[in-house]
């Protein structure tokens, strides 16, 4: 079985690129700041649906977020 999440800091790097704050990239993809803070270091990992809307307002592909973890 394998769990998707999002790459350490991928997010990270990419809005700070875009100049988005967390809470910025937070509100536009209709998440909280600090579940988003969570996906970002590591500690949660998101829903496909989640990563999805961050990849959106990144304007990303989410390949470019998530990595294959194999158990």
């Amino acid at each position: 079985m394998n769990a998707w999440s999002c790459e350490k800091s991928a997010d990270s790097r990419i809005r700070t690129y875009r100049g988005m704050t967390v809470s910025e990239l937070a509100a536009a993809a209709g998440i909280s700041q600090p579940y988003l803070s969570e996906i970002e270091s590591g500690k949660k990992t998101g829903s496909v649906d989640v990563l999805k809307r961050i990849a959106t307002v990144l304007r990303v592909d989410l390949d470019d977020l998530v990595v294959d973890k194999a158990d």
